[in-house]
């Protein structure tokens, strides 16, 4: 979520970034903070941004999608080789 104790969930997911980059990071909330939302985007913090309520099928599909999209940079990833 956007709003969490002492941290904003854009916050957060940029954190989560830092530590872990190969992640798919997905923000759902009922705070729609563009500017946070947008700049967290350009960041490449999150990956998509879902406002409550939620449909659940548009959930598991934005889901799905995610592991697509992990699935196909581990596989560039390894391509690549050693760094």
């Amino acid at each position: 979520d956007q709003r969490m104790p002492g941290i904003s969930g854009t916050e957060f997911l940029s954190k989560a970034k830092d530590m872990h980059p190969a992640t798919v990071r997905i923000l759902l909330s009922g705070n729609t903070d563009l500017g946070a939302v947008t700049e967290a985007f350009n960041q490449g913090a999150i990956y998509k941004f879902l406002t409550k309520p939620w449909n659940d099928e548009e959930l598991r599909m934005q889901i799905r999608d995610a592991f697509r999209v992990y699935k196909s940079r581990a596989v560039a990833r390894e391509q690549q080789g050693p760094s």
